[in-house]
């Protein structure tokens, strides 16, 4: 096994770009997202990994442990606020669930047919 990184592909060792948190979610995210990695930067961490997990944003980071817990509850409060924001266009929205239990964030507009 090689130790070359695929683009696109998850590692701990290797922070993502702004670039690369922003596509990891939907438009409507992205302020969300850009929102995270200014504040992660400002204190000299590192964004590792961005997604949706049971419809909701998720972002993983790298801190100095001074700023851990702080961060830590930014990330969360942004988790949190991402309940109410749509994936697709930053509307108010609520968490849905299709007849498969597949959990996400929409708006009225971008809500899935079941």
């Amino acid at each position: 096994m090689s130790d070359k990184v695929i683009p696109g592909f998850y590692s701990p060792e290797v922070p993502y770009t702004r670039e690369e948190a922003r596509a990891s979610v939907g438009p409507g995210w992205q302020g969300l997202v850009d929102t995270a990695f200014e504040t992660v930067t400002a204190v000299g961490g590192r964004i590792q990994q961005v997604k949706e997990k049971f419809g909701l944003l998720r972002i993983y980071a790298k801190v100095p442990q001074p700023m851990k817990q702080g961060i830590d509850a930014i990330l969360y409060e942004l988790e949190v606020q991402s309940r109410n924001v749509c994936e697709q266009c930053g509307a108010p929205a609520y968490l849905r669930k299709t007849s498969r239990y597949i959990l996400y964030v929409s708006c009225e507009a971008h809500k899935r047919p079941d």
